[in-house]
C-alpha cells in the first residue's frame, strides 16, 4: 500500500473493481450512501419473489475493509473540489458533514435509470442521495439501509400481487423475457418465456458470483 490517497466514490461494479486494482499501491477509500451492493440486472425478479433479494445483496463494509484491506465510508458526498482535492461527505450516522482529501478521485457513481424523473428515479436501483429521497416517491422508506430496501421491495409486490389477483391487464415497455397476463390463452406463451427467463436468471446469478469472485481475487 502506498502513500497516495485515491477516494472512490461509489461501492458498485465499477467502484470495488477500481478499488481491488488500486489497493496495493494507493491507500483507498470507498464512499457510498447505501451500506450495501445490490446485483441490479436481477432485482426485476426480487419484485416477484422477495426473497430472490437475498441472493442479489451483501453488505459491503465487511467485504471492502475485511477481505479488500480498504476504508469504507457510509455516507454521502455533497461537495468535491478538484482544485482543493477535497470532498465534503455527510456520514450516514453524522450530524456534521466531513471535509476528506485525496490524491485522486474516481467517481464511478454509476447513472440514473429514470429519464422522466428530476432524480432519475426507478425501481431499478434505490433512492438514496438526501434530496431524492425528500422529493422521491417512496420518501417514507429509507433504502440507504438493506432493510429498507427490503421493505420498498415488498411493497411493490403487495401491488403486483393485488393486480394478480383482479387477473389485471399489464402493459410491459420494453424487451422482457417474461410477461405476465390474466389471459388464458397467453399460458403456452407464458411457459415458454418462464423457461426462457429462468435461464436468463441462472446466469445474471452466475455474474454475480463471478463479481464476488473477483472482488476476493488478491486479498
Amino acid at each position: 500500500m502506498g502513500g497516495k490517497k485515491v477516494l472512490v466514490i461509489g461501492g458498485s461494479f465499477s467502484g470495488l473493481c477500481v478499488a481491488r486494482d488500486l489497493k496495493s499501491e494507493f491507500m483507498v477509500t470507498i464512499v457510498d450512501a447505501k451500506e450495501f451492493f445490490e446485483y441490479t440486472p436481477g432485482v426485476l425478479r426480487a419484485y416477484v419473489k422477495p426473497a430472490h433479494l437475498d441472493a442479489l445483496t451483501f453488505t459491503v463494509q465487511p467485504v471492502i475493509e475485511a477481505k479488500m484491506g480498504c476504508k469504507f465510508i457510509w455516507g454521502e458526498v455533497k461537495t468535491l473540489d478538484g482544485e482543493s482535492k477535497t470532498a465534503v461527505i455527510k456520514p450516514i450516522f453524522g450530524a456534521e458533514p466531513e471535509t476528506i482529501c485525496f490524491d485522486y478521485c474516481v467517481i464511478c457513481a454509476g447513472c440514473n435509470f429514470g429519464p422522466f424523473h428530476k432524480w432519475g428515479e426507478s425501481l431499478w436501483f434505490p433512492t438514496i442521495h438526501e434530496e431524492a429521497r425528500a422529493q422521491g416517491s417512496w420518501p417514507h422508506i429509507d433504502e440507504r439501509f438493506l432493510e429498507g430496501r427490503r421493505r420498498h421491495i415488498l411493497e411493490e409486490y403487495g401491488k403486483i400481487q393485488a393486480l394478480n389477483d383482479k387477473a389485471a391487464s399489464i402493459l410491459v415497455v420494453g424487451q422482457v423475457s417474461l410477461v405476465l397476463s390474466g389471459s388464458q390463452s397467453s399460458n403456452t406463451s407464458s411457459r415458454s418465456s418462464s423457461s426462457r427467463s429462468s435461464i436468463s436468471f441462472q446466469s445474471a446469478s452466475a455474474h454475480f458470483q463471478t463479481m464476488l469472485q473477483l472482488i476476493a481475487t488478491n486479498t
